[in-house]
């Protein structure tokens, strides 16, 4: 009989260099060159988004990402959403994620406006 509360030992098989790819649901897939893509958790991302390139710490069922090498995109497009305090930016293209704060530089902007973040 298993033990439910038994800790899950976290194994590092290694370290691995690749591009981030991103799902829209949170979590992610490092894309390598040479091998199969490696199923990033949205905890393990570490602020990387998609299209960067990183180096992770592999385990047996994931990678987390441990430094951003290069960033694969300076400007998102999206649309301009203004809430109560601030404003942020829905990216066009969902693999970027959740909305991005872009704070008090609304510019004239209106909800709905097409902006870049």
């Amino acid at each position: 009989m298993k033990n439910k509360n038994r800790k899950i030992e976290k194994r590092r098989v290694g370290s691995v260099v690749g591009i981030v790819r991103g799902s829209g649901r949170g979590f992610a897939f490092l894309s390598r060159e040479d091998g199969e893509d490696i199923f990033i958790p949205a905890k393990c991302l570490n602020g990387a988004m998609h299209g960067d390139t990183v180096e992770a710490d592999v385990y047996l069922d994931h990678c987390e990402v441990k430094r951003i090498i290069k960033i694969g995109f300076t400007q998102i497009t999206g649309v301009y959403v203004k809430d109560m305090h601030a404003g942020k930016v829905l990216p066009d293209n969902r693999r970027f994620g959740d909305a991005r704060h872009i704070g008090e530089c609304a510019n004239g902007r209106q909800s709905g406006d097409k902006a870049i973040s």
